[in-house]
């Protein structure tokens, strides 16, 4: 029964993680956006909130074998899209 409590709670815990991650990356694309004098692609918001989650709660980056190929089958796009989301919104490269 503990076990299956904590599985639950687990769950919770995360998607509130979720929630709130996604919250703040709306104000932060939103700044980004502003900041380059034009609104971002819906397709790149959409990167950029799969980028996050997947470091942020996933913590992907632990993952010694991971390359650009491999997370952006995680984040669910090409590697092309990828690099430019990393290099432009997160300021480095991959």
């Amino acid at each position: 029964m503990d076990a299956l409590f904590q599985t639950q709670s687990n769950e919770l815990s995360t998607t509130t993680q979720k929630e709130k991650l996604f919250k703040d990356a709306e104000r932060q694309w939103n700044t980004l956006s502003t900041e380059k004098g034009a609104p971002g692609r819906k397709v790149d918001f959409e990167i950029y909130k799969s980028i996050l989650y997947n470091l942020e709660i996933r913590k992907v980056y632990l993952d010694s074998k991971l390359s650009l190929e491999k997370f952006s089958s995680i984040v669910g796009t090409n590697t092309t899209y990828l690099s430019n989301a990393v290099n432009n919104y997160f300021g480095c490269n991959f």
